[in-house]
């Protein structure tokens, strides 16, 4: 049975046949090789280890050495973050609807799961709020606010 394909290995292929076409296949060979080879070397990995890094770990790597054959290895570096960051980014906004269906039913929740926010914040590289429960209501009210397209209100 095929493992499900990652987030990693899905944007990279899809970098490699939009800016790449005529080296695509190539590419999606070598980024296949290097990941076996990288897996059979943490093949020893704790079940727990072995999680993250077939999801996460060693796809970005051969992601970012894959890519280093037709790009620098700061372009490489930024598309591979890139990945990561669009993950991030879609993943905020499908919590901030939940979050917002939370505060409809209990606004107590939003202060209960506000961490969250704070965890995205710093993934994201947003500007820190200034306390946890804080920082994820001001977070929740931003999200609101972008999708109603309207100023933040104050969560004082």
């Amino acid at each position: 049975m095929k493992a499900k394909e990652t987030y990693l290995s899905r944007d990279f292929r899809e970098t490699a046949a939009q800016r790449f076409p005529a080296q695509a296949k190539q590419l999606n060979a070598a980024f296949d090789m290097r990941l076996s080879t990288l897996l059979a070397e943490n093949a020893d990995a704790s079940k727990e280890k072995q999680y993250h890094l077939k999801r996460q770990i060693l796809p970005g790597i051969s992601a970012y050495e894959t890519l280093q054959r037709v790009m620098p290895k700061e372009e490489a570096l930024q598309t591979v973050h890139g990945y990561v960051e669009r993950l991030a980014r879609t993943s905020h906004k499908q919590l901030a609807a939940l979050l917002h269906i939370l505060h409809t039913q209990n606004p107590a929740c939003v202060c209960e799961i506000s961490v969250i926010f704070f965890v995205f914040r710093y993934t994201l590289g947003l500007p820190q709020a200034s306390g946890l429960a804080g920082g994820g209501l001001t977070m929740y009210k931003q999200a609101e606010a972008e999708q109603n397209n309207a100023k933040p209100r104050d969560c004082g």
